[in-house]
């Protein structure tokens, strides 16, 4: 049978076995060498905003307003929203 790494790649798609006389070409590339190095820094930076953006998010989820369903007009929605975000960039500069 084949090397046990190839058979490996093969059961992760869901293919159970080869029989003796399959050939197969394989070009496989390992996951490392496949992301170019701007492709890296780009999903770093990415990721390092969205990380802050949660952040944001789950200080902001303290009110409940923010955090459950509102149930009051949706034309006082906006408003009381943008106060609590006011009130959080407040915080943020004491």
């Amino acid at each position: 049978h084949k090397d046990d790494t190839i058979g490996y790649y093969y059961k992760s798609l869901g293919i159970m076995y080869l029989s003796d006389n399959t050939e197969i070409m394989l070009d496989l590339v390992p996951f490392e060498k496949q992301e170019v190095l701007e492709d890296k820094e780009l999903n770093h930076l990415i990721s390092t905003i969205r990380i802050s953006i949660e952040h944001v998010n789950s200080q902001l989820k303290i009110f409940r307003i923010l955090s459950e369903r509102y149930r009051n007009c949706k034309h006082t929605f906006i408003p009381r929203a943008l106060f609590l975000c006011s009130l959080y960039n407040f915080c943020l500069n004491i």
